[in-house]
Protein backbone atom coordinates (compact mmCIF):
# COMPACT_ATOMS: atom_id res chain seq x y z
CA UNK A 1 0.00 0.00 0.00
CA UNK A 2 1.41 3.26 -0.92
CA UNK A 3 0.01 6.74 0.38
CA UNK A 4 1.34 9.94 -0.32
CA UNK A 5 1.34 12.32 2.28
CA UNK A 6 2.37 16.10 0.94
CA UNK A 7 5.30 16.73 -1.40
CA UNK A 8 7.64 15.14 0.55
CA UNK A 9 6.70 11.93 2.12
CA UNK A 10 6.07 8.55 0.71
CA UNK A 11 4.85 5.75 3.03
CA UNK A 12 5.23 2.24 1.63
CA UNK A 13 3.48 -0.34 3.78
CA UNK A 14 4.08 -3.46 2.79
CA UNK A 15 4.62 -7.39 4.18
CA UNK A 16 7.26 -9.42 3.82
CA UNK A 17 9.63 -12.56 4.64
CA UNK A 18 12.87 -10.48 6.23
CA UNK A 19 16.10 -11.47 5.33
CA UNK A 20 17.45 -11.60 9.25
CA UNK A 21 14.41 -13.34 11.18
CA UNK A 22 11.89 -15.45 9.96
CA UNK A 23 8.94 -13.89 10.98
CA UNK A 24 6.38 -11.58 8.74
CA UNK A 25 7.27 -7.85 9.67
CA UNK A 26 5.60 -5.22 8.62
CA UNK A 27 7.50 -2.22 6.69
CA UNK A 28 7.10 1.34 6.83
CA UNK A 29 9.56 3.51 4.18
CA UNK A 30 10.05 7.41 4.69
CA UNK A 31 11.62 9.21 1.47
CA UNK A 32 12.14 12.85 2.07
CA UNK A 33 12.47 14.28 -1.77
CA UNK A 34 14.63 16.87 -1.11
CA UNK A 35 17.38 14.49 0.79
CA UNK A 36 18.47 12.27 -1.47
CA UNK A 37 18.37 9.86 1.71
CA UNK A 38 15.57 6.25 2.57
CA UNK A 39 14.71 5.22 5.37
CA UNK A 40 12.94 2.00 5.75
CA UNK A 41 11.90 0.58 9.26
CA UNK A 42 10.42 -2.84 10.08
CA UNK A 43 8.92 -4.45 12.66
CA UNK A 44 8.19 -7.56 14.17
CA UNK A 45 4.03 -8.16 14.16
CA UNK A 46 3.94 -7.22 17.92
CA UNK A 47 4.99 -3.98 16.86
CA UNK A 48 8.15 -3.70 17.90
CA UNK A 49 11.21 -2.65 15.43
CA UNK A 50 13.09 -4.75 14.28
CA UNK A 51 15.88 -3.05 11.85
CA UNK A 52 16.16 0.19 10.13
CA UNK A 53 17.43 1.01 6.90
CA UNK A 54 18.83 4.37 5.82
CA UNK A 55 19.53 3.99 2.02
CA UNK A 56 22.28 6.44 1.14
CA UNK A 57 22.42 5.66 -2.59
CA UNK A 58 21.08 4.18 -5.28
CA UNK A 59 24.20 2.07 -6.24
CA UNK A 60 24.70 -1.71 -6.56
CA UNK A 61 25.79 -3.13 -3.00
CA UNK A 62 28.97 -5.32 -3.15
CA UNK A 63 30.18 -6.08 -0.02
CA UNK A 64 28.69 -5.61 3.12
CA UNK A 65 30.65 -4.50 6.39
CA UNK A 66 29.98 -4.81 9.85
CA UNK A 67 30.51 -2.29 11.98
CA UNK A 68 29.22 -3.07 15.55
CA UNK A 69 28.76 -6.37 15.71
CA UNK A 70 25.38 -7.91 14.67
CA UNK A 71 23.79 -3.92 15.51
CA UNK A 72 25.29 -2.03 12.59
CA UNK A 73 25.60 -2.46 9.03
CA UNK A 74 27.12 -0.68 6.10
CA UNK A 75 26.49 -1.44 2.40
CA UNK A 76 29.34 -0.67 -0.07
CA UNK A 77 29.58 -0.51 -3.68
CA UNK A 78 32.35 -1.61 -5.77
CA UNK A 79 34.81 1.65 -5.19
CA UNK A 80 33.80 1.35 -1.50
CA UNK A 81 31.24 4.07 -1.59
CA UNK A 82 28.31 3.65 1.10
CA UNK A 83 25.17 2.65 -0.27
CA UNK A 84 23.01 1.69 2.71
CA UNK A 85 23.28 1.43 6.68
CA UNK A 86 21.07 -1.61 8.58
CA UNK A 87 20.46 -1.09 12.50
CA UNK A 88 19.60 -4.37 13.64
CA UNK A 89 19.81 -3.15 17.39
CA UNK A 90 20.30 -0.63 19.46
CA UNK A 91 23.29 1.53 18.44
CA UNK A 92 24.62 4.94 19.65
CA UNK A 93 23.71 7.80 17.50
CA UNK A 94 27.49 9.42 17.61
CA UNK A 95 28.30 5.62 16.06
CA UNK A 96 25.54 6.68 13.09
CA UNK A 97 26.59 9.98 12.39
CA UNK A 98 29.90 9.11 12.63
CA UNK A 99 29.17 6.90 9.27
CA UNK A 100 29.51 10.57 7.52
CA UNK A 101 32.57 10.56 7.13
CA UNK A 102 32.28 7.45 5.19
CA UNK A 103 29.85 9.95 2.24
CA UNK A 104 31.04 12.58 -0.19
CA UNK A 105 31.49 15.56 1.44
CA UNK A 106 28.38 17.18 -0.28
CA UNK A 107 26.63 14.49 1.28
CA UNK A 108 27.89 14.80 4.94
CA UNK A 109 25.72 17.86 6.56
CA UNK A 110 22.27 16.67 4.74
CA UNK A 111 23.24 13.12 6.16
CA UNK A 112 23.65 13.86 10.20
CA UNK A 113 20.35 16.10 9.70
CA UNK A 114 18.59 13.05 8.24
CA UNK A 115 19.64 10.69 10.77
CA UNK A 116 19.10 12.77 13.71
CA UNK A 117 15.58 13.64 12.37
CA UNK A 118 14.49 10.29 11.28
CA UNK A 119 15.93 7.23 12.86
CA UNK A 120 13.88 5.59 15.11
CA UNK A 121 14.48 6.45 18.99
CA UNK A 122 13.59 2.58 19.86
CA UNK A 123 17.14 1.81 17.56
CA UNK A 124 19.44 4.85 18.69
CA UNK A 125 20.76 4.94 22.53
CA UNK A 126 22.85 7.69 24.33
Amino acid sequence: MVEELGDSIQVITTYFIGRHLPVKPMAMSIEPASSGFGLTVSAREDGSLRVAYVQISANQVARTEELVESTLLIDVDHDGKAVGIEILAPVRMDEILGLAERLDVSQREAFKNFIAGSVPPALVTT
